[in-house]
């Protein structure tokens, strides 16, 4: 038998391997690109770090995160610091806040919205205030937008604080949760550079709120609201800052707030700013069911002023009347350092904040 090729026949031809390295080919230069884009934007990330400690610093606020560490490749960029801590100058007096430790984190692919835990405890001693905040677990949502944040989450579980004041006296409040939201409305004139707000805490213990409403229960408390005058405001003392907020024409808008302690329920709106002496100035609708204690501590009881009032028009009606107020809507007015409940004047009286 003839085993050679006959000169019209085609030699075989060698199999193409590209197909095979190929597809590994395209997935090294992807992650090649992937792992470039992942390293371009944590040095980014680190720069912009670095930019806004220099101008914290600049303005007098030095951050320090210790233990500094970025990471989080492939998907994510992850700051960690072991501790933070603040210093400033807060009303003229040195201040320092130290926190336990941070953890920041974004996905690469959404660099706007940042998640930071933060771990227990913080301690401040700013000058009139020292005081330690803290929880199980907190956590903080940020989303940044063109030129400044849009949103701002924080959900905290089981936080208290115990902290001293400027007069000596020592207090301590706890809850069993809260959710504090804020919303930027800074691009809407009609706001007035307005933060929407959102506020909600449950199972609060408030020994000061307890001694004013005259029991011990634990107190449910659901807030929103809007805070006009506030973006673009400068950082600084609390003191600084609330007169120059208040110097803006800056007010509190209620919208709805409801304060639950024990059988007492009081549903309020309104609106609220602060007088040329600093005090709370404004008007609130409120409606109470069970309020009867808290109308007594403002001299509301059937034995106060109410009574006397209405004592000579009601006669022995009037005792009907007034234990029927306590669930009936009443408007509260804040105004020259007292406190008004319908036309009445109450006994208590407003300090100024600062």
């Amino acid at each position: 038998m003839n085993t050679q090729y006959d000169s019209t026949d085609t030699p075989p031809q060698p199999v193409s391997r590209l197909g095979l390295y190929l597809p590994v080919g395209l997935l090294v230069v992807a992650a090649l690109l992937w792992s470039g884009f992942w390293w371009l934007g944590l040095q980014t990330a680190a720069s912009s770090i670095d930019r806004w400690l220099s101008a914290e610093a600049s303005v007098g606020r030095e951050w320090s995160c210790n233990d500094r560490t970025l990471g989080g490749y492939p998907f994510r960029l992850e700051l960690r610091c072991s501790s933070v801590s603040l210093q400033a100058i807060v009303d003229g007096k040195p201040s320092v806040a130290k926190l336990g430790g941070l953890t920041i984190v974004a996905q690469i692919y959404n660099p706007k919205l940042a998640l930071a835990d933060l771990e227990a405890p913080l301690a401040i001693d700013a000058g009139a205030i020292h005081g330690v905040v803290k929880w199980d677990s907190l956590r903080v949502s940020l989303r940044v937008g063109l030129n400044q944040l849009q949103r701002v989450s924080l959900v905290a579980a089981q936080p208290s604080a115990q902290y001293t004041v400027e007069n000596g006296e020592n207090y301590e409040t706890r809850a069993q949760g809260m959710e504090i939201h804020l919303r930027s409305d800074g691009e809407s004139p009609a706001q007035g550079k307005g933060v929407d707000v959102s506020l909600m805490a449950t199972g609060a213990e408030i020994p000061p709120l307890d001694v004013f409403a005259g029991t011990t229960d634990k107190t449910d408390v659901s807030l929103t609201g809007l805070v006009s005058q506030v973006t673009g405001l400068r950082a600084g003392g609390w003191r600084s800052s609330l007169e120059t907020w208040r110097n803006q024409g800056g007010h509190i808008d209620v919208q709805s707030a409801r304060v639950t302690k024990g059988t007492m329920r009081a549903d309020i709106s309104g609106l609220l700013d602060l007088d040329a002496e600093h005090r709370v100035q404004g008007k609130l609708t409120a409606s109470a069911i069970g309020a009867a204690p808290l109308l007594a501590k403002l001299g509301m009881s059937s034995g106060g002023p109410l009574k006397q009032a209405l004592g000579g028009l009601l006669g022995k009606r009037a005792d009907a009347f007034v234990g029927a107020a306590t669930s009936l809507q009443w408007p509260v007015r804040f105004q020259d350092g007292r406190v008004f409940v319908g036309p009445l004047k109450t006994p208590m009286e407003l300090r100024p904040l600062y």
